[in-house]
C-alpha cells in the first residue's frame, strides 16, 4: 500500500479531518534513543521512561492530541 492511500483510509471512526473522540494509540520510532527523547520531549512536558524487553532501548509514553 502506498502512503497516498493510507492517508486516505478512515482510522478510529472518523476521517483524518474529523474530530475523533475516541482515544487511540500512535507509535513512532526513531532510529536512535536520543532522537526518540527529543521526540518526546518536543510533542510532551509529562512522559515516562520505560524499558521491554531490550534494556538498552528506552520506550517513552505520553498522552496527547494528535
Amino acid at each position: 500500500m502506498f502512503i497516498n492511500e493510507i492517508s486516505n483510509l478512515k482510522y478510529a471512526q472518523g476521517n483524518r479531518t474529523e474530530q475523533v473522540n475516541t482515544p487511540c494509540s500512535i507509535m513512532m520510532v526513531a532510529e536512535k534513543p536520543s532522537i526518540a527523547l527529543s521526540i518526546t520531549e518536543a510533542l510532551s512536558n509529562n512522559f515516562d521512561k520505560k524499558t521491554g524487553l531490550s534494556k538498552g532501548i528506552p520506550i517513552y509514553t505520553f498522552n496527547g492530541k494528535f
